[in-house]
């Protein structure tokens, strides 16, 4: 008996792009769908068309 995963090669993933340079990802929790598209930038995130802060206005 050998060690378990001794000498495995794990597969690397690698990222798609489209043609414009974005990355999609899709997440889905019973019938909801939340869909994002993340591209090069400043960094600054929106959220249907509002600043994250504006979006998530709400003290925790």
């Amino acid at each position: 008996m050998g060690t378990v995963g001794a000498g495995e090669e794990h597969p690397v993933y690698v990222q798609k792009l489209d043609a414009q340079g974005r990355a999609y990802s899709t997440g889905k929790r019973k019938n909801a769908i939340a869909r994002v598209w993340i591209k090069p930038g400043s960094g600054k995130i929106t959220i249907n068309g509002k600043d994250q802060m504006q979006y998530f206005a709400r003290e925790i």
